[in-house]
């Protein structure tokens, strides 16, 4: 046999061996690529895992910025303004119970409604002067805060009320029998009262 036929059967084999190869691949490639892959979670020492990407959290959106307040009002498309405060209050001058007088000092208000009760001035000045009303009836405001009263004051104040009761008490039967506020039903019906009641009125009222 020489080298060519050699060759030649070489070459037929190396052929037949590369066709047969082809033919194998694509037989089975057709059923690698219909397999799914499936993904476990449990670890294969030497395999690398394919992690899913995380799940997307809720995310819970702000709540919405409170509108502000309007300041119109709306009737039919158009916008009508809302009427202040002052607007819709009683004029003064047609309100009984305005008082025009200036605000009594508290100086003011110590010397004369509190002149026979000098040891609760320091009292009237804590509890009563951050108030107008309280501030200018000083006794019926510290008989409203009894229980905050120093054990001097509470006395004195008790003194000008027992006087106020016995110089009024007839007055008091005769024009207030259902009231419980005594000084003011009394000082509505001054000219009626007794001249006890009226001295009396007088030297606890605003001049």
């Amino acid at each position: 046999m020489n080298i060519r036929n050699v060759l030649l059967i070489i070459f037929g084999t190396v052929v037949v061996s590369v066709s047969t190869a082809l033919i194998t691949v694509k037989m089975i490639q057709p059923t690698l690529t219909s397999t799914p892959t499936v993904i476990t979670e449990t670890a294969v020492p030497g395999v690398p895992q394919v992690m899913a990407p995380p799940a997307a959290k809720n995310v819970i959106p702000p709540p919405p910025a409170p509108s502000p307040a309007p300041t119109t009002a709306k009737n039919k498309g158009e916008e009508v303004p809302i009427p202040n405060l002052e607007s819709i209050m009683i004029p003064k001058e047609f309100d009984p119970n305005f008082d025009s007088r200036k605000p009594l000092t508290t100086d003011e208000a110590v010397s004369t409604l509190l002149k026979n009760t000098p040891a609760c001035e320091d009292e009237y000045k804590e509890l009563c002067t951050g108030n107008r009303f309280l501030a200018e009836h000083p006794l019926a405001c510290l008989r409203s805060k009894k229980d905050k009263l120093s054990g001097s004051c509470a006395g004195q104040l008790t003194a000008v009320q027992d006087k106020f009761r016995s110089d009024c008490a007839t007055d008091i039967e005769k024009f207030c029998p259902e009231q419980r506020r005594y000084f003011p039903c009394l000082k509505s019906r001054f000219k009626q009262l007794s001249k006890n009641c009226q001295a009396n009125i007088k030297e606890y009222s605003r001049k």
